[in-house]
């Protein structure tokens, strides 16, 4: 069945299976690119949703750092910045929370804002409470201790002026226990000690009893009032300094207590959401590494499969196309060797090739037919030389039987019989030259058997095209897969960049920790250094810094998670590579068309050639019908031309002198004529500039001859075209050449280039109008170059070699 089908119908079905093919494998090409761009989209928005939970843990870290500070210093500062990030914190909590879709992380983060909530609540707290007791410490405590110290150091005054030694003993205790009840007051409240507060007690006992004691000792009811009124100081202060414990114990309660907890909470759940993130992040990894592979052998296993079904098809055509076509090139040959025994195969197929081998077949008959009228030929030839030696004998019967007169009718016969003898000649001379028309017929359809077999090479040729094609096509689907082999491999740098940002985030939990320890530190320092607090201070700062390590750290998260985003973009780009690859592999597909389109013009070739020799076979039969008449007309023709023979002989003579001189200049080849040929007029004793003028001239030879054969107007067209291109290209080299060799003469031969180069440009216009002038334009070109070339072009060359030798070598080594 395949044999019956038409070359343009195995072509077109050859190829449309090559660009199925192509088109499964750009589709899963594809569907992988789609796949790993919506995982790389997804894997980026696991990144910035850890991301913004690492945010979020680094700034509640740092609001708890400010939050635990002002607990400790009371700073406003360190309040408003509590308060300006925890709004942010909340905001950053709810925008993630409307933006997040997956019930477990919603679920996370829905804790994680009431956290944050209770906690700023229960820092409102702090800070109320905090105000309300460093009043009662600025207003009441601090004027009522004060208060009762001072009158206690005037009754001591006056009890040292009037030297009552018994009620200064008792004062000077009350002094003493009033200072100590005033200074582990001042340690429990600014270093928030709790320890001192028996101490406090005890002080507050004592200072009652020496009160109580300096009453009982009174001289009058002035002392008695004093000590009643330091009592009632002492008391009130002390209750002051219960409401202060209370309130402070509240805020110690809240921040190490509830809010402690609200922030353990927070983190745990950030710390999930990273976790979650994480897991996820593998998952996509490990996704994306999986259709990355599969995409892989997707590809390969189609791929392959082209190559070997592309290899197969190109196989099946050379031997459809090739195989039938170097038969019938065979069997061509063996008739262009007169061997009319070989067999035509392929006529029974309906192909070209078919009809091709049907075409022979006819030739093949047509040259055996031909043989045959050239064996009738010779037959008649003889008997027509047997019948003239019959005339002959019967002439010279007649020549022996006459007498006297009869001599002259005898010569005359003679004179007669030359004649017809020289016309027979003549006619034999004419069927000569039929035979080499015969011949020359014969001649023409052997060139087109020629025709027919470089018509095969180029369909071989064309085949050949296509396996390399597919051999490219091939290739293609090899890059796409190395490409696809560099996404993986930015996707693995995608996932090491994410492990570093959980690096840093461990970093930052690090750095809270410290904190905690440095805040723990400053309370123990402030403790031991009492009021002066310069221990306190020193610790202050140095939490200070590390809370800016923290938003240090923070910082380098943010750049991490731009790397990630550049790894994005580089995949990106590696998927863009891999589109231009299948564009190339398109390219592929139109260069494959290319080539079907050169196979259906060597066929068209070789239909018209075929055609051409059953021209050249009818041209055969004319002639032997030509030759047919000539013997016919033979005998008529003697009578006709006898008194003529003598002239007709010289006529002949000086003919075949004139002919063979017009045969001996026309013989040669067009191809091998000079129409400007190159002589040592023209040498410049330069061997590269020699070498320059002579390719030029073989050019202009070149061309020239193609016109003689006879090409076509739009041929002729282009010859022109490229000479004018080719010699405005030779005339700019050579000014290039003599400007850097510093020719004093340039600008005269550039006006010599100009002025010819203006000529022939006319020349060549009008011949585009319609002109057939084409070879005016040759010769003025020749008669220009002999002249330039032998003059103004020797004349640079004896500058070069008197002037610029240096320059010469130059041109040699270029």
């Amino acid at each position: 069945m395949l044999s019956h089908m038409r070359l343009r119908t195995k072509l077109v079905l050859s190829f449309m299976v090559v660009l199925v093919l192509m088109i499964v494998t750009s589709g899963l090409a594809y569907k992988q690119f789609m796949m790993v761009a919506h995982e790389v989209v997804e894997y980026a928005h696991i990144v910035e949703g850890a991301s913004k939970a690492s945010h979020i843990e680094a700034r509640f870290l740092k609001l708890r750092t400010h939050a635990r500070e002002y607990a400790v210093t009371g700073n406003k500062e360190e309040g408003a910045q509590v308060e300006k990030i925890g709004t942010v914190l909340v905001d950053d909590l709810k925008r993630a929370l409307s933006e997040n879709q997956d019930p477990e992380r919603q679920a996370l983060l829905k804790e994680m804002l009431e956290d944050a909530q209770k906690y700023m609540s229960d820092f409102a707290s702090v800070k109320k409470l905090d105000e309300e007791y460093r009043n009662l410490v600025r207003n009441d405590m601090m004027p009522k201790g004060l208060q009762m110290s001072m009158e206690l150091d005037g009754i001591l005054q006056e009890v040292v002026r009037n030297d009552t030694n018994e009620i200064r003993t008792h004062i000077e205790n009350a002094i003493k226990h009033t200072l100590m009840a005033r200074l582990y007051s001042n340690q429990l409240i600014g270093n928030k000690d709790v320890t001192v507060e028996d101490k406090v007690r005890e002080e507050f006992l004592r200072l009652h009893q020496s009160v109580k004691e300096l009453r009982a000792v009174a001289r009058n009811a002035q002392d008695l009032e004093l000590a009643d009124h330091i009592d009632q100081l002492a008391t009130s202060y002390e209750q002051t300094l219960n409401q202060v414990i209370e309130e402070t114990s509240e805020i110690h309660h809240l921040v190490d207590g509830e809010m402690k907890g609200f922030a353990r909470e927070l983190v745990e759940d950030a710390e999930k959401l990273q976790i979650l993130a994480a897991e996820d992040e593998s998952r996509i990894s490990a996704e994306t590494l999986a259709n990355i592979e599969l995409g892989e052998r997707e590809l390969i296993i189609v791929g392959l499969s082209s190559f070997v079904l592309g290899l197969g098809m190109a196989w099946w055509l050379g031997g459809t196309l090739a195989k039938p076509v170097q038969a019938i090139t065979k069997v061509m040959h063996a008739l262009a060797n007169n061997d009319l025994n070989v067999h035509v195969p392929y006529t029974e197929n309906r192909d070209e090739l078919g009809d091709m081998a049907s075409s022979v077949e006819h030739f093949k008959e047509a040259m055996a037919e031909v043989k045959r009228m050239e064996k009738r030929q010779q037959e008649d030839k003889l008997k027509a030389e047997a019948q003239r030696r019959v005339a002959m004998i019967q002439m010279a019967d007649i020549f022996e039987s006459s007498v006297g007169k009869v001599v002259e009718a005898v010569t005359s016969a003679a004179t007669q019989l030359q004649a017809s003898a020289g016309q027979m000649a003549h006619t034999a001379k004419q069927t000569s030259e039929q035979a080499t028309n015969v011949s020359a017929a014969t001649e023409e359809a052997s060139a087109n058997v020629q025709t027919v077999a470089s018509a095969s090479e180029e369909l071989a040729s064309a085949n050949s095209e296509i396996g390399r094609n597919m051999q490219n096509s091939a290739r293609v689907t090899a890059d796409a897969a190395s490409k696809a082999q560099e996404t993986h491999e930015t996707v693995i740098s995608m996932v090491d960049e994410v492990r570093r940002i959980t690096s840093f985030a461990e970093l930052i939990s690090q750095i809270a920790d410290q904190t905690n320890m440095l805040a723990l530190n400053a309370t123990i320092e402030s403790a031991r250094a009492g009021e002066a607090g310069k221990g306190f201070a020193v610790v202050a700062s140095e939490v200070k810094l590390l809370a800016q390590q923290t938003a240090d750290a923070t910082e380098e998260i943010v750049n991490q998670i731009r790397q990630v985003n550049l790894v994005t973009q580089r995949a990106a780009r590696e998927m863009e590579n891999i589109s231009q690859c299948i564009g190339e592999a398109d390219k592929l597909s139109n260069s494959v068309a290319s080539t079907i389109e050169e196979q259906v013009a060597a066929t068209a070739e070789i239909a018209r050639s075929v055609e051409q020799a059953a021209q050249g076979t009818q041209m055969v039969a004319n002639n032997i019908t030509m030759v047919e008449q000539a013997s016919g007309e033979t005998g008529l023709a003697a009578q006709e031309i006898a008194l003529s023979s003598q002239e007709l002989s010289k006529q002949a003579e000086f003919l075949r002198a004139e002919v063979g001189k017009f045969l001996e200049n026309i013989r040669a080849s067009n191809e091998n004529k000079q129409f400007l040929a190159w002589c040592d007029d023209f040498s410049c004793d330069i061997k590269v500039i020699d070498d320059h003028h002579k390719t030029f001239f073989q050019e202009i030879n070149y061309y020239h001859a193609r016109m003689l054969d006879g090409i076509t107007a739009q041929e002729v067209d282009a010859s022109l075209n490229r000479i004018l291109i080719s010699f405005e290209e030779h005339l700019r080299e050579e000014e290039s050449e003599m400007r850097q060799a510093q020719y004093s003469q340039v600008e005269s031969h550039c006006a010599a280039h100009n002025e010819i180069m203006a000529k022939l440009n006319q020349i060549a216009q009008q011949h585009f109008d319609g002109d057939d002038i084409s070879l005016d334009f040759f010769d003025a070109l020749a008669s220009w170059l002999r002249e330039h070339t032998a003059k103004e072009d020797r004349d640079f060359a004896q500058y070069l070699k008197e002037e610029r030798p240096d320059f010469i070598v130059q041109l040699e080594a270029a």
